[in-house]
């Protein structure tokens, strides 16, 4: 049992929440009746818990309100985030929390809260496909209560950061579900500036080096170029804001750059932010060949642009935050600025600052465009001009609402593996008509096995778009395309059903859904299916039989009456027929020849490999003697 919180601990978390209420009545009034209420909920209930670490359980749920509190979300979201752990862990019901706390509070905590595994409902279940229906239960809760999504990136920004000490195995699995569930549903809102807060994290733990590496790097190179850096904030405070003696444009040039300039008044903002190591990391992919040894090299300011700016206009401005800009280039590019007396280096003297534009782009992560700028001395920078709801869009996306008619709902989800959720997907019709909804890129075969895994299992072929030929299994399907699929299954009698699947199925599929059931049958027949051999059949095309199959097992592959009638097989190019128990090997062609007039003799039980085969030559004689 872990020890109860100690007084030190207490006056510590006591500290931190004062710390959190100060945060809070930086940008609105704080309900410190309701988050005192919450936090003490949470102190008395977590009293007893502490950290993986050691550290008192409370911290955990500080924190993740204060990354709330960072976010500016209102009091109930704050209180949610304290109390989000208190039901998944401890003895309290949802019930309880919506009448001490209210309905709000109650829905944003239940959306949050995991399944719990030792309930009797979920006692039978693998603790991993618990977790999966919380995924489930996530997606589906976020729509109605999207803010809730604020607390869980919290929750795994704080998580994520505390597991030092951790085995690695379980550090991975971590990130990997951040980036399967998390970032993906942060991408349906729009939320981009908490998926690049959670792209940094895992990045951080999947590729350690290479993030203390960018990190340091870029460190540096800010440290080093601060001082431009300085005069190019105040150098452009002093042009939008207003007069400043340390600012002029020179005599030659002022008629050509002074004019009729849009009101400074329209500026709602002009800010700089530096960068995250994910996103440093995606300008750099494509600068190297070897991340090993030429890291270190391309860290530069040629290469990475220093820090954002987000250029942000009021939405009264009559002119688009690019064009509001871009009337202010010329100054920004011919004007003179003379730093501070303290600043002052000889060879800074009188410099013309020359901020020019050198180019355009897009971000990878969330598509905005920006122009490429550049001060005098070659420091880069991403300028970003925006109206103020843009820039609120792009760094909360739909959720800083509580009803947003923008929130997007997932259609379908995946309830066996919740991250196939967020695929893009394509629609298909089956024979009848009936709609299928398909990832991007699946196969014929992916769409059997998702109408029923014996449809899968037993699917020869299919036919396409009403035509008549013949299509194969591993055929990618597109958007629209009419699909019927020819199988040996029989739902009415499944013991009729004829497996076609091969282990060499497992390339044609691209779903989990159909590597699951493959996976599944196969495990399950592990010493029927035995390792495959691919070769070839005049007439015929490619077939995969069991490894060590005689030419007489593959005559019976290809039916019974072909089988019952062998006559004699042909191997690749040679024209003389091979014994009857040559075993045919990876790619040879082999030629099956039969005769009516032959007839099967006891010595091929002797040749048959195959139990199926030897079954089919006593069903023979059995009928012979009757």
């Amino acid at each position: 049992m872990n020890p109860s919180i100690t007084e030190d601990e207490k006056r510590s978390a006591e500290k931190r929440y004062v710390e959190l209420i100060k945060k809070i009545r930086t940008y609105m009034t704080a309900d410190t009746s309701l988050l005192r209420d919450a936090y003490d909920t949470a102190m008395e209930k977590h009293k007893c818990s502490r950290r993986k670490g050691g550290a008192p359980y409370i911290t955990h749920p500080l924190e993740v309100a204060h990354f709330c509190a960072d976010m500016k979300r209102d009091n109930e979201v704050i209180a949610a985030a304290l109390l989000h752990d208190v039901v998944e862990d401890e003895d309290i019901t949802m019930t309880e929390i919506g009448s001490k706390f209210g309905s709000k509070v109650k829905h944003l905590v239940e959306a949050v809260t995991n399944l719990d595994s030792s309930l009797e409902e979920y006692e039978a279940m693998e603790k991993n496909d618990v977790d999966v229906l919380s995924d489930v239960k996530l997606i589906e809760q976020i729509s109605r209560n999207p803010q809730a999504l604020y607390i869980k990136v919290g929750d795994r920004v704080h998580n994520l950061g505390d597991m030092a000490g951790m085995p690695y195995d379980k550090v991975v699995a971590k990130a990997q579900h951040t980036e399967d569930i998390l970032i993906p549903l942060l991408r349906t809102v729009q939320a981009t500036r908490l998926i690049e807060i959670l792209e940094t994290r895992c990045f951080k733990l999947k590729h350690e080096n290479a993030y203390h590496q960018i990190k340091e790097g870029y460190k540096k190179l800010c440290d080093s170029n601060s001082l431009s850096h300085k005069w190019l904030q105040d150098y452009m405070f002093s042009v939008f804001y207003g007069h400043n003696e340390r600012f002029y444009v020179e005599e030659d040039i002022r008629p050509s750059v002074q004019g009729d300039l849009p009101d400074s008044k329209w500026i709602k903002t002009i800010t700089f932010y530096t960068r995250y190591t994910g996103s440093i990391s995606r300008d750099l992919q494509n600068k190297m060949t070897n991340i090993f040894a030429e890291l270190p090299k391309v860290i530069t300011k040629k290469n990475i642009p220093l820090y954002d700016i987000y250029f942000v206009t009021n939405e009264e401005c009559p002119l688009s935050p690019e064009d509001y800009f871009l009337s202010y280039y010329p100054i920004l590019h011919a004007g003179v600025y003379e730093p501070e007396s303290e600043e002052y280096d000889e060879r800074f003297k009188d410099v013309r600052f020359m901020l020019t534009i050198v180019g355009e782009g897009r971000d990878k992560v969330t598509d905005l465009p920006f122009l490429l700028i550049q001060d005098a001395f070659g420091t880069g920078y991403r300028l970003f001009p925006e109206r103020v709801d843009e820039f609120t869009d792009h760094i909360n996306g739909c959720i800083y609402k509580q009803d947003d008619e923008r929130m997007p709902v997932v259609s379908v989800i995946d309830r066996a593996e919740p991250a196939a959720s967020f695929e893009q997907t394509i629609h298909v019709y089956l024979r009848d008509g009936a709609v299928q909804e398909m990832p991007v890129g699946s196969t014929i075969l992916d769409l059997a096995f998702k109408i029923h895994p014996y449809v899968g299992l037993c699917a020869k072929y299919a036919q396409i778009n009403g035509r008549d030929s013949s299509i194969p299994l591993q055929t990618k399907l597109t958007d629209g395309d009419q699909v019927d699929i020819f199988t040996d299954s029989d739902s009415d009698n499944p013991e009729n059903n004829i497996i076609h699947a091969t282990i060499r199925w497992f390339e044609y599929v691209r779903t989990r859904e159909a590597t699951r059931e493959l996976s599944r049958y196969f495990e399950k027949h592990i010493e029927d299916s035995g390792t495959r051999t691919r070769i070839f059949i005049d007439g015929i095309g490619e077939k995969e039989i069991q490894t060590g199959s005689t030419v007489l097992d593959v005559a019976f592959a290809l039916g019974r009456e072909t089988g019952l009638h062998f006559k004699e097989a042909y191997i690749n190019r040679s024209s003389r027929p091979c014994a009857m128990d040559y075993v045919p090997g990876y790619g040879d062609r082999v030629r099956i020849e039969t005769d009516d007039a032959v007839e099967p003799e006891l010595g091929w039980f002797v040749v048959a490999r195959l139990p199926e085969v030897r079954r089919e030559l006593v069903r023979y004689f059995e009928g012979e003697k009757e």
